[in-house]
């Protein structure tokens, strides 16, 4: 766990003094992603991303932070609510995101954090794998692994790589 926390600490410092000899205006992409997470039961997610979108060649990436809800959308005493924000890069295959999760059910609400890697397609369509390692569940339904399959929707990044 604590490699994986100086990873994500050391990617974010060098994209944060990455320097260029060029100076670019800034401008940010916006994404809607949403997906399904199996995490002990199904659940949806609705995300929302602002982040940096680079195309070189064949090459695409992008680093986003990412703001949401996931819900099991069941309307009994098993109902699953969670407002969410998250880091997430994106390189070609390959994806990592950090993200922190208050799960709230009747009484109960917990927060839980998710280091969380998988595989891309090309920023596209992403297939996530987390673990929480902090505490035990102590909401019904949840499990501490999760598996997640999100799609972006951002016009820049899904032509991309799939249609050079």
């Amino acid at each position: 766990m604590k490699y994986l926390i100086l990873f994500f600490s050391l990617l974010f410092a060098n994209n944060l003094l990455a320097q260029e000899t060029i100076p670019k205006p800034k401008k940010y992409d916006y994404a809607f992603s949403p997906g399904i997470i199996v995490q002990g039961n199904f659940h949806n997610e609705f995300n929302f991303m602002v982040g940096k979108i680079t195309q070189e060649k064949m090459f695409i990436s992008y680093t986003a932070i990412r703001a949401g809800v996931e819900t099991n959308f069941l309307y009994n005493e098993d109902f699953i609510i969670a407002p969410k924000i998250g880091f997430e890069y994106s390189a070609l295959i390959l994806t990592f995101r950090l993200t922190g999760i208050n799960y709230f059910q009747n009484s109960n609400s917990n927060f839980y954090i998710y280091p969380e890697v998988g595989i891309s397609l090309g920023g596209s369509v992403n297939f996530t794998y987390g673990y929480n390692s902090l505490k035990n569940c102590e909401i019904d339904g949840l499990s501490k692994h999760r598996i997640g399959l999100s799609i972006n929707i951002n016009r820049k990044l899904n032509k991309g790589t799939l249609y050079k």
